[in-house]
Order: C-alpha cells, then structure tokens, then sequence
C-alpha cells in the first residue's frame, strides 16, 4: 500500500456531488467510486439500526451480501468480476412503501428487487427507505 494523498482526496470529495454515476465509474483508478459509497453511506448512518440479514433467491444467491441495518440496505456482490448474469435472483426488501438507492438515484416500490435491476447502473446498491 501507498501513502494515502490527502490533498487528492480532498479535492475529489468536492468534486463528487455534481458528478452523475457514469462519471464516478470512470475514475475507479483514482479510488472516486470507494471514495462515493463511504461519503453517501455516512449521509445515512442517522437511520441506522441494528443488522439484520436480507433472503436472496435465485441462481446466484450465493454470490451476493444482503443485509438491512434500520431504514437502509446493502446489496453487494461477493465478487462482481465472477457474475456474468444475475439472472432472477432477488432480494426480498423489508416492508416499507418505497426504497431509494442512493448510489444510482433509481427507486424501487417492489419487493423481492431483481438483482439485475438494482445493479444496472453501479455495481452496489445502497438503499434508504422511505
């Protein structure tokens, strides 16, 4: 590992918030995508709970993480570089009217949400539940 360049992180923490998702995958060299999901994570940490562990269905069940933590919810892949299709698999989403995933600005109003669909425009999904 390198030393961490503060001043460089600086910078890209201010350039993140006008930055759409395309433009933040396209800097994954400079860390912006690790840097993104920490600083919109800790927007929601107010909402946190305890964990709880969220049902996956489908062919790739395995290869995904899932859990709730109050009114939020990660989905991550075990290893993304291995899913060639999510195929049906599923997360079923605790109950509540309407789920946000704050990394791609999609909503989500059903439950169980396909994989495929949560994933579509960044590799990890970061709910807020409203």
């Amino acid at each position: 590992r390198r030393p961490v360049n503060f001043d460089l992180r600086r910078r890209l923490m201010n350039e993140l918030d006008p930055m759409s998702v395309e433009k933040i995958l396209e800097h994954m060299d400079d860390g912006v995508p690790k840097l993104w999901i920490m600083k919109q994570a800790l927007g929601l940490r107010e909402r946190f709970g305890s964990y709880a562990p969220l049902p996956v269905t489908g062919e790739a069940q395995d290869q995904v993480v899932a859990f709730s933590r109050g009114e939020v919810a990660v989905i991550v892949p075990r290893s993304a570089r291995d899913i060639v299709s999510w195929g049906e698999t599923a997360v079923d989403l605790p109950s509540r009217s309407k789920w946000r995933n704050v990394l791609a600005g999609d909503e989500i109003v059903s439950s169980p949400a396909l994989l495929s669909g949560l994933f579509r425009r960044f590799p990890v999904a970061l709910l807020a539940g409203y």
